[in-house]
């Protein structure tokens, strides 16, 4: 075999070897284990010729947003559709898991063009350019520029019952001052 059959064997395995660090920089897979304490989670990347899962190795996930003036934490949970970048190609602890877009079994919290809007469980906070809306198990409330308006439910301060039932003792007609509310 002679020198230039040589180099094109080089060439051709250094060529596969790239291509597949660049088909491991982006993996989509669902979560089979978090360690909510260390921050870390496995990942289901794909399957042996077996049909067994292949797994990543415990990585950390990306939170939406942290910083000194800006924190949010979203936990994940097992089964979730995450996707697991290694700008290197090399799938390691230095890769990190990045949630993936909704699907059928893990549906848009909204179709709304013009709104934030996160769900967890039964409660719903939707922020628009204009106002903010919670919703919770029927009740809600919206905040604007007009000001606060509640839905539903009961309001309550110190004990006391501030909604359309609110009832107040010695109650004087006029411009008399009422007592305590009931």
């Amino acid at each position: 075999m002679g020198e230039v059959d040589l180099e094109l064997r080089r060439i051709r395995r250094q060529i596969a070897r790239q291509d597949r660090r660049i088909a491991s920089m982006r993996i989509k897979g669902r979560v089979t284990h978090v360690d909510d304490a260390a921050r870390k989670l496995r990942m289901s990347i794909g399957t042996t010729a077996d049909g067994q899962p292949v797994l990543s190795p415990w990585v950390g996930w990306a939170e939406p947003r942290s910083g000194a003036f800006s924190a949010d934490h979203a936990p994940v949970k097992v089964g979730d559709p995450m996707v697991l970048d290694s700008p290197s190609g090399v799938i390691g602890t230095s890769s990190i898991a990045r949630r993936d877009g909704y699907s059928g079994d893990n549906p848009a919290p909204s179709a709304a063009g013009d709104a934030v809007v996160e769900k967890t469980g039964s409660v719903t906070i939707t922020k628009r350019a204009d106002g903010l809306s919670i919703d919770v198990g029927g009740t809600s409330w919206s905040f604007s520029s007009e000001g606060l308006r509640q839905t539903g439910g009961t309001l309550e301060h110190d004990g006391h019952a501030i909604d359309k039932s609110h009832t107040h003792t010695d109650v004087e007609p006029g411009g008399g001052l009422s007592g305590p509310p009931v």
